[in-house]
């Protein structure tokens, strides 16, 4: 039973880029987990750098939807 629950535990954290697993997400907190994959390439990645790259100025987080 250990070893399995702590083979969940490794795999919740291989998805979250080695942090715990997060509980509660908000939309707010999505969008920011978007932007943070937008600039860094890691859902939970930071940057503490002011300036933005400029691959960030083309991709966009809008869903295209093609109508029926």
């Amino acid at each position: 039973m250990a070893v399995t629950g702590w083979g969940v535990m490794v795999a919740q954290r291989a998805g979250e880029g080695g942090l715990p697993r997060r509980y509660d997400v908000r939309p707010w907190d999505k969008k920011m987990m978007e932007r943070d994959l937008r600039l860094t390439g890691l859902k939970r990645g930071q940057s503490d750098n002011p300036i933005a790259p400029p691959e960030f100025a083309t991709n966009s987080i809008w869903r295209v939807y093609k109508k029926f």
